[in-house]
């Protein structure tokens, strides 16, 4: 059960001090003079290591920043999750930018994906024996929302009235997976016929876009859970690497992130535009976009190698903050 998927979150849950604003080293592995914000710098190394009679082992660095999502009514704040591999901690925190300052949501809960802050006050989460929860903003009043385990992934709509979650029954494979619609206090008001969408987001108008998630990761699907309506965005990446989370600009334009190959953004036409490089040194994974700055928030993930005839890749999530057009890009926790 969740095999398939315990695998992807495994790769996309890789994070507690602050250090000043500097910018990230950007990857130029596909130079594009159009966008002078895509900076040379990055490495891609993993698959070089193979071709040696070497042994790879891939380990997380002790700290770990994870999964922003911003406040839909202060741009100035988001929430994530910080992890401390050395003593097992996993808390769910909020970071103010202006100030640099973080206070604690909630702790010990191991919290998988990314938390979503929904207008409504409450901030949900998925913890990791797949149970449903929401929390107040201010760490208040933590309740579970299922009665039966199995959620992977769940999101505010915008007015915060309804939760889309996907779900897997504990008798069936992640493959049949559900994408259902909740109301805020966790009640099944409907099921979206043949969607299995992963890391979903809602835009103003409810339409709905999210990752197909299977039989590949590679492309998304976006429509109104009123209507069945449903188009599948075609990409000429396809193959290229999976896409790790999308979210919507406005109502006909998202960004979205792709292992290892970068940051774009795309229209709901198809027409898509490379705004940051990714690569086996630097990839983005989890982003959240305020309409409210202009503003995303990301989580990135470094890799670096050492050693010789034995090689750990270690692997460490930061969050970033950049323009949609990719400039600007800053550390904001490591």
């Amino acid at each position: 059960m969740h095999k398939i998927s315990r695998v992807l979150l495994a790769c996309l849950i890789l994070f507690s001090a602050c250090k000043k604003d500097e910018p990230v080293i950007d990857c130029d592995t596909d130079s594009n003079v159009e966008n002078p914000c895509l900076i040379d710098g990055c490495e891609n190394f993993i698959q070089k290591l193979y071709e040696n009679p070497v042994i790879v082992t891939f380990v997380k660095d002790s700290v770990q920043k994870k999964a922003p999502c911003f406040n839909p009514k202060n741009s100035n704040e988001f929430a994530f999750i910080d992890i401390d591999h050395s003593n097992g901690q996993k808390s769910l925190k909020v970071f103010e930018i202006s100030s640099r300052s973080q206070r604690l949501i909630v702790s010990n809960q191991g919290i998988i994906g990314q938390p979503d802050w929904g207008s409504n006050g409450w901030i949900l989460f998925v913890s990791d024996d797949y149970s449903l929860w929401k929390i107040r903003e201010n760490g208040l009043n933590l309740q579970r929302l299922d009665s039966v385990s199995g959620y992977q992934h769940a999101t505010w709509n915008h007015d915060g009235t309804k939760i889309l979650g996907n779900f897997a029954p504990a008798n069936k494979p992640t493959s049949e997976a559900l994408s259902i619609i909740l109301d805020s206090a966790g009640n099944h008001i409907d099921t979206l016929l043949g969607k299995n969408l992963f890391f979903a987001d809602w835009d103003e108008s409810n339409q709905i876009i999210g990752l197909e998630s299977y039989p590949s990761f590679e492309y998304l699907q976006w429509g109104n859970f009123n209507i069945d309506d449903w188009k599948k965005l075609d990409s000429p990446l396809e193959g290229k690497g999976q896409i790790l989370d999308a979210k919507w600009k406005n109502s006909s334009e998202f960004v979205f992130s792709r292992s290892n190959v970068g940051l774009y953004t795309q229209n709901t036409e198809g027409s898509e535009t490379k705004v940051q490089n990714g690569c086996d040194s630097k990839s983005y994974a989890f982003l959240s976009y305020s309409m409210e700055s202009n503003k995303i928030v990301a989580e990135v993930i470094q890799r670096r190698h050492e050693g010789q005839s034995v090689i750990s890749v270690i692997e460490k999530s930061i969050i970033v903050q950049l323009d949609p057009d990719g400039c600007n890009e800053k550390i904001l926790l490591q």
